[in-house]
């Protein structure tokens, strides 16, 4: 069976993966076991999943990641992600990534609560001093959630090419160690 550490917030489960872990799955078990255990719903999802980590372990030994599948208590299913990439150990800083795959699931504040959760992981186990986050200039709810807690913008990174789907226009956020506070219980 597989296991994976958790962490619990009052409506999440979140099951950490992270480089050792993700060698001990695809080392040890077959793509369907993962599938079931880590609890995909859907095709599309686990082939990012696999993906991306399989990508990550192959190229990127430089850097380091922590991320949190998102699970839904009542049933097991993941429905988002939340965590850190990019982490870059000797620096002690990484890029914080956010999402809710289902569109049932949004509007919840989910993912207020996944990142209030992970963020003080982030500050304390990981030993961060600083996390950034890039962000579309149009999507004002993402860029509402980061200054809520306390991330503040550093500057545009634009794109060179204006129809490029794959080379974006980018709000650059940053928060340190030492302005994070945390937050209350109040996840919406």
């Amino acid at each position: 069976m597989i296991n994976l550490p958790e962490i619990h917030s009052p409506r999440l489960i979140l099951r950490e993966v992270s480089p050792d872990l993700v060698s001990q799955l695809f080392g040890r078990y077959t793509e369907q076991e993962i599938y079931e255990a880590l609890g995909f719903q859907h095709q599309a999802e686990w082939a990012l999943f696999r993906l991306r980590y399989q990508r990550n372990q192959l190229h990127n030994h430089r850097i380091s990641y922590c991320n949190w599948l998102l699970a839904d208590p009542a049933t097991g299913w993941l429905i988002g992600d939340c965590g850190f990439h990019t982490w870059w150990r000797q620096y002690r800083f990484a890029e914080m990534s956010y999402a809710i795959w289902d569109e049932d699931w949004h509007r919840q504040g989910l993912a207020s609560e996944a990142i209030a959760t992970v963020l003080p992981f982030g500050f304390g186990e990981m030993g961060l001093e600083r996390v950034e986050a890039f962000v579309n200039p149009e999507n004002e709810a993402s860029i509402h959630l980061l200054q809520k807690f306390g991330f503040q913008e550093k500057g545009l990174l634009r794109s060179p090419f204006k129809d490029a789907a794959d080379l974006q226009d980018t709000l650059v956020f940053f928060l340190l160690r030492q302005d994070f506070c945390g937050l209350s219980d109040d996840f919406s």
